[in-house]
C-alpha cells in the first residue's frame, strides 16, 4: 500500500475569479479529490498554501493543514493495525467526521447509534441518560481522560451530587465501560486502567406474591369485582404470575406464540414459544391450566394476545388492584416474573427448570429467589397452628 496526499486548485474557475481546493488522495495508483470547500485566487495559492496577500489565509491553512492530518492519520492507523488500506476504505474512514476526533462525546454520538441495532430502546434510554450526566460532571473529555482515576471520581461526583445511590453510580459506569471497550476493540485507546474498575452487582428487593396472595387475586379477577378496565389489567398481570413473561413479551405476544404441544403421555398441552425481548433467547412456557384458562378466545397468528396498557399507567392501576384487595405490597407488573418464579420454587419445580422458563442466562440469577422461600414456608405453615 502506497498513499500519498497533495492540496490543488479544480480546473473551474468561478465568476469572481477564485477556485476550489481540493486534496488529492493517491493510492494504488487510483485517485480522489476531496472538496474542502475553500476557495481561493490562483495568484495567493502556491505550494498547497494559501498566501499571506488572501484575506483569509489563516483559517483556510488551518483546514487545509486539518485535512493533511486526517489523511495521514487514516493511514497510519491502518498501517499500526496491519490492515490494508484501500482507496473505498480510506474514503470511507474520511467521510467520517468525527474520524481521528480525541472527543469521547464524538464518539459516544458516531457509536450509541449503531448500537441501538442489537440492543432494546430500554437499554438505548440508558445510554443516552450516561451522556447526559457525564457532560454535567465535564462538558469536554477526551479518550485519554478515562481511566480507572476517572471512574472513581465519577463515581463519587455522581453519589455526592444527589444524582442517584451507588446502585445507580455503577449503573452508569456499566454503560461508560462498555462504550470504553468498543473504543478499546477498534484501537481508539490504549489505557485499559478503567477495566480495573470493579462494576458491583446490586441484589434489591424483589416484591412478589405469595400463593394465598395470587389465590385473592384470581378470585377478583373471576368475580369480576373490579371495573371492566381494571380486570383486564388483571387478566394479563395474572398471566404473567403463570408463565414468568416480561412486561415487553406479554406486550407483543401473539396467537401465533400459543402453540399446541405434547407432555409425555402424548397428551396434548399448550405452550407458549417467544424469542424474549431482552435476551433474544427462544423460550418454551407450558402453560398451566390457570395460564389456559386466562387465554381470550383465539384470534388471528399475528394479533396480540392481550391488549396491554402503558407500563407506568399499568403499574398505577395495579397499585388500585392491590389496595381493593388489601394487599398491602408495591406490586407492578414486573412482580408478576417474580411472582412466577418463587411460586414455582415454592411449589417444587426444579430450579434449572424455573431458570429456563425465565430465560436466565446464569443459574446463579434465579438461585436469588430461593433466598425468598423459606419465609413463604414459614407463613404457610402457621396456618397449622390455626387448625
Amino acid at each position: 500500500m502506497y498513499a500519498t496526499f497533495t492540496i490543488e486548485l479544480a480546473n473551474h474557475t468561478k465568476r469572481d475569479g477564485t477556485k476550489a481546493i481540493y486534496l488529492r488522495v493517491t493510492i494504488s495508483k487510483k485517485h480522489h479529490r476531496f472538496p474542502l470547500h475553500l476557495f481561493v485566487k490562483p495568484e495567493n495559492f502556491e505550494v498547497g498554501k494559501v498566501t499571506r496577500s488572501d484575506i483569509g489565509a489563516m483559517a483556510k491553512n488551518i483546514r487545509i493543514e486539518q485535512a493533511m492530518a486526517k489523511a495521514s492519520k487514516i493511514v497510519e492507523d491502518y498501517y499500526l493495525r496491519g490492515k490494508i488500506l484501500t482507496m473505498e476504505d480510506f474514503i470511507a474512514e474520511y467521510s467520517d467526521e468525527y474520524y481521528g476526533s480525541q472527543s469521547f462525546y464524538d464518539f459516544a454520538e458516531r457509536e450509541i447509534p449503531l448500537m441501538a441495532v442489537t440492543r432494546s430502546p430500554e437499554t438505548m434510554k440508558c445510554y443516552t441518560t450516561l451522556i447526559n450526566n457525564m457532560k454535567k460532571f465535564r462538558p469536554r473529555v477526551n479518550m485519554g481522560d478515562i481511566n480507572l482515576n476517572f471512574f472513581r471520581l465519577y463515581e463519587r461526583h455522581f453519589i455526592e451530587g444527589g444524582n442517584g445511590g451507588q446502585q445507580t453510580a455503577h449503573k452508569n459506569l456499566k454503560y461508560l465501560k462498555c462504550l470504553m471497550n468498543r473504543a478499546h476493540l477498534t484501537g481508539l485507546i490504549k489505557d485499559t486502567s478503567y477495566q480495573q474498575f470493579k462494576i458491583k452487582q446490586f441484589e434489591g428487593h424483589r416484591e412478589f406474591l405469595d400463593p394465598e396472595e395470587l389465590e385473592i387475586l384470581k378470585d377478583m379477577y373471576w368475580k369480576q369485582a373490579l371495573p371492566a378496565a381494571y380486570n383486564s389489567a388483571l387478566q394479563y398481570f395474572l398471566f404473567g404470575c403463570y408463565t414468568g413473561l416480561r412486561y415487553h413479551d406479554l406486550k407483543v405476544l401473539t396467537f401465533k406464540n400459543i402453540i399446541e404441544t405434547r407432555d409425555e403421555t402424548g397428551t396434548p398441552r399448550k405452550a407458549i414459544r417467544i424469542k424474549q425481548h431482552k435476551t433474544k433467547y427462544l423460550v418454551t412456557i407450558p402453560l398451566v391450566a390457570e395460564a389456559v384458562r386466562l387465554l381470550p378466545e383465539r384470534g388471528f397468528d399475528d394479533q396480540p394476545v392481550f391488549k396491554v396498557l402503558v407500563n407506568q399507567y399499568l403499574n398505577r392501576v395495579l397499585e388500585k388492584i392491590m389496595i381493593e384487595a388489601r394487599i398491602s405490597k408495591t406490586i407492578t407488573m414486573h412482580c408478576a416474573r417474580h411472582t412466577f418464579a418463587t411460586v414455582a420454587l415454592v411449589k417444587g419445580i426444579r430450579i434449572n427448570f424455573v431458570s429456563k422458563f425465565l430465560g436466565h442466562k446464569n443459574l446463579k440469577v434465579t438461585a436469588i429467589y430461593a433466598k425468598y422461600i423459606d419465609p413463604t414456608l414459614i407463613q404457610e405453615m402457621r396456618k397449622w397452628d390455626a387448625v
